[in-house]
């Protein structure tokens, strides 16, 4: 059974680890701000952990238009970007998008 895990584990790009943990740590960054309690704070860190490995190619873009200015920096320091800005801003994201299809079935 572990040797599954491992060759499952290798599968999947290195990238996606970088970002995830990048996505924690943004949204436990959001949760220690406004003061969340356990229950909350576990929900706030889950959400931002899932919307950054999943959301992250979409906000990638929207870092460096938002800024008007080129960011030099790595590839590596690029997904941690983009991973902790997904990460914390995840939470909002989400809603949006949950918003978006909900208004969708009512339209029909």
């Amino acid at each position: 059974m572990m040797v599954y895990a491992l060759v499952f584990l290798h599968m999947i790009p290195p990238e996606t680890f970088i970002i995830a943990g990048s996505g924690m740590a943004g949204a436990l960054v959001r949760s220690l701000r406004y003061q969340e309690k356990l229950v909350e704070a576990i929900r706030t860190v889950v959400i931002g952990t899932l919307t950054a490995v999943f959301i992250w190619p979409i906000t990638s873009p929207l870092i460096e238009t938002s800024l008007s200015i080129p960011l030099v920096m790595t590839q590596f320091q690029h997904w941690m970007l983009s991973g902790f800005i997904t990460g914390a801003a995840g939470g909002i994201l989400l809603g949006f998008v949950l918003d978006l299809m909900t208004r969708k079935d009512q339209d029909k």
